[in-house]
């Protein structure tokens, strides 16, 4: 129980968590949180002030960005002060938001260690300061991190379980990211507090003769004629199972030019011989995840060389801050 003399004070945006994170120096620092995104530079500055950092995030429905997760394993192997353990138990993983500052500070309430959680613009949160209370959660968060499939960096499976995991966090989800109403600009999406990834298609030639006739000959008869009266359209070729492409998907197709983006609807990726052939349908609504406005296919036309020469099939968090960062500044 809290201690008679304790102190508590409610935050909120004016004295935000993220504020109050980055001003602790060379103090211990427990952070146990369900999602973590887009919060990189929090880390970076909590361990460049002198501290010792144990982040405990969770894994359900795949929603904490792995780009946060290797971020955090490349620092943690410049400086030992960064001990990350991911809860690799999916539904079953913690969905705490507690924040433990020695000697004595406790924080608890909604926010989760995301850009928007630590602004608490939409959050909320008690900062408590007491010794006892403290203590309990510390010995908590430590039996937390000693059960079965919360994985710290130091553990042989760690690579093994967040690649499996980076995969799952690539399945479309239909609904995420979907608003109704109108369409969100590129930097208002981004600017959620989610973990947003965009499969990408580049292409440098048209089809030839051989692919729209082993589509038109072969694939098409075999799909179901009731299918929006099976107006399919053929969307690329593949010589080996392309990687993070899905059916039921929205995906950026556009150019090695940067030439004509659009979002195209994969509804089937169908086997025949050596190839994969990406399949959509003429004239079916799909949502998209944003607007694609003239700056921002400005901003994707001059990076697309770079893109292409990668072999992007997926833009994620870090790709995705670069786009934003070569919009106009008053779009930021």
């Amino acid at each position: 129980m809290p201690q008679d003399d304790c102190t508590m004070e409610i935050i909120g945006i004016d004295n935000n968590l993220d504020n109050l994170l980055r001003d602790v120096k060379n103090s211990r620092v427990d952070i146990a949180v369900a999602f973590a995104t887009k919060t990189e530079k929090v880390i970076d500055a909590l361990i460049v002030n002198g501290n010792e950092v144990f982040l405990t995030v969770g894994t359900i429905n795949c929603f904490s960005d792995p780009v946060f997760f290797r971020h955090c394993q490349e620092l943690a192997q410049e400086n030992p002060k960064l001990n990350l353990a991911v809860d690799f138990r999916y539904a079953d993983s913690i969905h705490w938001k507690v924040y433990l500052i020695s000697p004595n500070i406790v924080v608890i309430g909604s926010a989760n260690f995301t850009k928007t959680g630590l602004s608490m613009s939409r959050d909320t949160a008690v900062r408590i300061e007491d010794e006892n209370l403290y203590t309990d959660y510390q010995a908590l968060l430590s039996s937390l991190r000693n059960e079965n499939n919360v994985v710290a960096l130091i553990d042989d499976r760690f690579d093994t379980l967040l690649s499996e995991y980076e995969k799952k966090h690539r399945l479309p989800i239909p609904t995420r990211n979907i608003r109704s109403g109108q369409l969100p600009s590129f930097t208002e999406w981004f600017a959620r507090d989610e973990s947003q990834g965009l499969p990408i298609l580049i292409w440098d030639q048209d089809f030839d003769d051989e692919h729209r006739n082993t589509f038109e000959n072969k694939i098409v008869p075999t799909l179901d004629p009731t299918d929006n009266n099976g107006t399919y359209f053929l969307a690329a070729v593949f010589y080996r199972k392309p990687p993070y492409y899905y059916e039921r998907n929205s995906v950026l197709i556009l150019s090695d030019k940067g030439t004509y983006p659009q979002f195209n609807f994969i509804n089937l990726i169908m086997p025949s011989n050596d190839k994969w052939y990406l399949c959509g349908i003429e004239g079916a609504a799909f949502p998209n995840p944003f607007a694609l406005s003239p700056d921002l296919k400005k901003a994707i036309k001059s990076s697309v060389q770079k893109w292409a020469k990668n072999d992007k099939t997926f833009l994620d968090t870090k790709d995705l801050q670069e786009l934003a960062d070569k919009l106009p500044a008053n779009l930021i």
